[in-house]
């Protein structure tokens, strides 16, 4: 799948043997999905399965939107699939999700971990501040039926209203609402008025009124047609504003960061670099040493980067070279098409203690391109000792 990430046919039959392994096994089980950094985790037996191939084989919340949410709230979030398709999603945006079943919620905290721009909260949303117990199990912990006042002794969990909810993180306003509380709409959507549904961009909810009936009834109360388009999406319900508050930019592609210390399966490729500890290594998060090889010991220290450019213009860099009594290092930059021509190229030559921004405009790239990072000692000097080379924070924009 990593080879041909958009065979769906490939993935549906992965699903299909994540489906009869968790038939057959008790306890915890992982996925490996081509667009995540980390495995996502699941529950042998339950509807963990079922829930993941709704978002990433059916693509449950791939609704197109006109609008780039930087807030996400998920209500209902699960075991945290939704939460984290909407990190690939929407890189930049911060999520918060709220899950009241306690062997769901710990399952969220696992999944999620890794994703520091999400929040994760123990507890339901409700119309009014309440303990809610079942009303109904459908389908284990993913169809579980909370009410107020009603259903099974011994199991409740607390529930917050969204502004006491948002209050809490201190967030004044959010974006896009994906919303999956079975049956638990009529409450969180009672008053049309709330001042919080009149921040959103968007929202993704599923009424379940196969189960509960009334549930679209009450959003549509809440989204008027004069403000709001409504359309469904599968069994997803999405209303968007007409004129988004925040409206996607489509013309600025997104910043890439060659190196970063957040979860990724792209790949960098060291090439011709002497395997020693200090010819390449990433410090800082977001940058790397590359020391030059001995002159005349072969081809340049080179580090690439294959990546898909969507409208990416400019490449920059700081480049440091950090040793002492050492000789002059070269550093070059390039960005080369998928058949290796070279399209755009600049080049700095920096003395020890030395830095310098690189910062690079070609014209408009879409696709698969590579960028490349590579040192040499300048010409003239025989040796690399202490040549420390470094690549700072180097980026697409």
């Amino acid at each position: 799948m990593r080879r041909t990430p958009s065979d769906w046919t490939l993935r549906k039959s992965y699903f299909d043997l994540l489906d009869r392994v968790s038939a057959g096994n008790v306890g915890l089980g992982w996925a490996l999905l081509p667009e995540l950094g980390h495995p996502l985790f699941f529950r042998h037996g339950s509807h963990d399965i079922a829930n993941m191939a709704q978002i990433f084989l059916a693509q449950r919340y791939c609704a197109p939107l006109r609008s780039t949410p930087g807030r996400i709230l998920d209500l209902g979030a699960y075991v945290g699939y939704a939460a984290v398709y909407f990190t690939a999603r929407f890189p930049d945006a911060a999520i918060l999700c709220a899950e009241p079943m306690a062997d769901s919620f710990r399952l969220l905290v696992m999944n999620t971990l890794p994703y520091r721009q999400i929040i994760c909260r123990d507890l339901a949303v409700w119309g009014h501040p309440a303990h809610l117990t079942p009303n109904a199990i459908r389908g284990g912990d993913a169809g579980m039926e909370l009410a107020d006042g009603v259903g099974q002794a011994g199991i409740s969990c607390r529930a917050v209203t969204v502004p006491a909810l948002l209050q809490s993180v201190g967030w004044s306003q959010i974006d896009l609402v994906k919303c999956d509380i079975e049956g638990g709409e009529a409450a969180v959507f009672a008053d049309p008025q709330a001042p919080w549904l009149h921040t959103l961009d968007a929202l993704m909810i599923d009424c379940h009124e196969a189960t509960v009936p009334g549930g679209v009834e009450a959003v549509s109360a809440c989204f008027g047609a004069d403000q709001f388009r409504h359309q469904r999406d599968r069994d997803i319900e999405v209303f968007e504003r007409r004129v988004p508050f925040r409206a996607r930019a489509f013309s600025t592609p997104p910043q890439i960061m060659l190196l970063h210390a957040g979860p990724s399966v792209l790949p960098i490729l060291v090439q011709d670099v002497d395997p020693v500890p200090w010819g390449f290594f990433i410090f800082d998060g977001a940058s790397c040493q590359l020391h030059p090889n001995s002159p005349g010991s072969g081809a340049p220290a080179r580090v690439i980067f294959p990546r898909n450019l969507t409208g990416h213009s400019r490449a920059s860099a700081t480049v440091i070279h950090a040793g002492v009594q050492a000789p002059p290092v070269r550093f070059l930059m390039q960005i080369q098409n998928e058949d290796g021509r070279v399209v755009a190229e600049t080049s700095a030559t920096l003395v020890e203690g030395q830095q310098q921004t690189i910062d690079m405009a070609f014209e408009p790239a879409f696709g698969p391109h590579q960028v490349v990072l590579q040192t040499e000692i300048a010409p003239g000097f025989s040796h690399n000792l202490n040549a420390w080379a470094r690549w700072c924070n180097p980026r697409l924009v």
